[in-house]
């Protein structure tokens, strides 16, 4: 084991007390905010594929007038999908 200085050997123990006194503290802080971030990102994706169903739904809807020929039907909801789901896949699709 490596010989330590007096003043090395100070700094251990400043270091050991400070932990000693602020670790429990320092851990739980950390543990807290790496939760709220993973708690956070599992709500973005929870929140992400309810959208992404609502607009499976109404894809389907779409769908569903095209082959009845139903344009009525097929425009609100084509119109619906745009307005409220426009950036997803299903949108993009559902226009062509």
């Amino acid at each position: 084991m490596a010989v330590y200085d007096l003043e090395e050997q100070d700094q251990l123990e400043d270091l050991k007390a400070w932990w000693k006194q602020w670790g429990n503290t320092i851990s739980g802080v950390v543990i807290a905010v790496c939760v709220g971030v993973i708690g956070g990102a599992g709500l973005a994706l929870v929140v992400a594929a309810a959208g992404r169903e609502q607009a499976s739904v109404l894809y389907n809807a779409v769908s569903a007038a095209a082959r009845a020929n139903d344009v009525a039907k097929a425009k609100d909801a084509m119109a619906q999908l745009a307005d409220k789901y426009g950036g997803t896949g299903y949108a993009r699709r559902a226009r062509r």
